[in-house]
């Protein structure tokens, strides 16, 4: 949609922008903006959006459930925005937490609003609990790293307005903007990682700004559409800590693998040999339940479950081992069976000692405080610090200031 075709107008201290002064509006910070689309007569708010992580626990993986306690920043530029929308912001706020909406006012517990009249700024600051749920990727337990996402979006609203004896509707929604640096917007204390098997993953923590689009209808019974972003999406990565994995489950399966190959290549006796193997087997499915209760049932196989059933097909080549000397006595049988056994075997044990010294690397190049800037949000407030750099692309291309 063309500005030179349409009406345009731009709101900054009660200042209109015409169609011809867009063009040099836009160069000069245009994310930073309070918009008005005329033909809803809705207002479109800038917002700077800051998160603060005090603690992360009660992890649940099998679950999908984690704790987050932060304090939430909300900061609304009210340049241009109608009296009646602030007093409607001020008295209440609409967000939600991952699809569960939220109305914080100044009675709600943990909140703090603050308006400066001056600046037009309006202040929200909430200190919250909640619990997040995600789905988490363990395929390579246990040298696994999952992803937990945590959502804010900004709900729209509208309010009537009687003047001159005529009603007006009134909506407003909200353009969610992020500090040029991340720790600015997302931040974390010294102290907040209480998982016992994590660590988060400080630098690889993502912030993102997903649109909206809405569809009105224009003077011409035309469809046009416009698009804003009232979500910022937080994606938190934490990595394991893999020595008790490695301990309560790795190292007693490959102590049965090490016990079958021994039992393997020493024992001659053919009813001793099968009763051996059975015994190992035994121990294999009475461990079974600890294995369980460690790794959350998942629709794919993970390493560990690799391991159970390479564990499972060792025996299996011990026992069928056995049954073919019993009708065929061949040493060669013996040998070229213990052969794929033992390769299996030291292919399997490479394989995770190399997955676990690429985990620890890993999680030392992402973990290590001396390579993370951890700090609190700043409660300053400089506009030009703050963008959103896929509004303003939009802009250049379609201004969603229209009438």
């Amino acid at each position: 949609m063309s500005g030179s075709d349409n009406k345009t107008l731009l709101i900054e201290q009660g200042n209109k922008v015409t169609p011809s002064e867009l063009a040099k509006e836009i160069s000069l910070n245009l994310e930073n903006k309070t918009y008005l689309l005329e033909k809803e007569q809705a207002f479109f708010i800038p917002t700077y959006t800051a998160l603060v992580v005090k603690s992360f626990k009660n992890l649940n993986l099998k679950e999908g459930i984690l704790t987050l306690f932060g304090t939430l920043v909300i900061r609304m530029s009210l340049a241009g925005v109608h009296d009646k929308i602030v007093d409607s912001i001020k008295e209440k706020l609409g967000i939600r937490f991952n699809e569960a909406p939220k109305t914080l006012s100044s009675d709600e517990d943990g909140v703090t609003i603050k308006h400066d009249k001056g600046k037009k700024l309006l202040v929200y600051t909430y200190r919250f609990e909640t619990e997040v749920n995600f789905l988490a990727n363990i395929s390579s337990i246990p040298f696994d790293t999952f992803v937990v996402p945590f959502q804010v979006e900004m709900t729209s609203s509208y309010i009537d307005i009687e003047e001159d004896g005529k009603t007006t509707s009134l909506k407003y929604r909200f353009n969610v903007h992020q500090h040029q640096h991340k720790t600015k917007t997302l931040s974390f204390k010294k102290e907040c990682d209480k998982l016992a098997e994590y660590e988060i993953a400080y630098p690889l923590c993502e912030i993102k700004l997903p649109k909206e689009s809405k569809r009105f209808e224009n003077k011409e019974e035309k469809m046009q559409s416009y698009t804003y972003y009232p979500i910022m999406r937080f994606e938190f990565k934490f990595v394991r800590e893999p020595w008790h994995m490695l301990m309560t489950v790795i190292f007693p399966l490959v102590i049965l693998d090490v016990i079958t190959l021994a039992v393997f290549a020493t024992e001659s006796d053919l009813a001793s040999k099968i009763g051996n193997i059975a015994t190992l087997v035994l121990a294999l499915i009475a461990y079974l339940p600890s294995i369980r209760s460690e790794v959350p049932s998942v629709a794919y196989f993970t390493l560990c479950d690799t391991m159970v059933y390479s564990c499972l097909l060792i025996n299996g080549l011990a026992l069928l081992d056995g049954i073919l000397l019993h009708y065929i006595e061949k040493s060669v049988i013996t040998k070229v069976i213990f052969s794929c056994a033992g390769f299996l075997f030291i292919v399997l044990c490479f394989y995770v000692f190399v997955k676990c010294i690429k985990h620890l690397q890993f999680k030392k190049r992402v973990t290590a405080i001396s390579l993370i800037e951890v700090k609190q949000a700043s409660n300053e407030f400089i506009p030009s610090e703050w963008c959103n750099k896929e509004l303003q692309t939009m802009a250049e291309l379609k201004p969603i200031i229209v009438a």
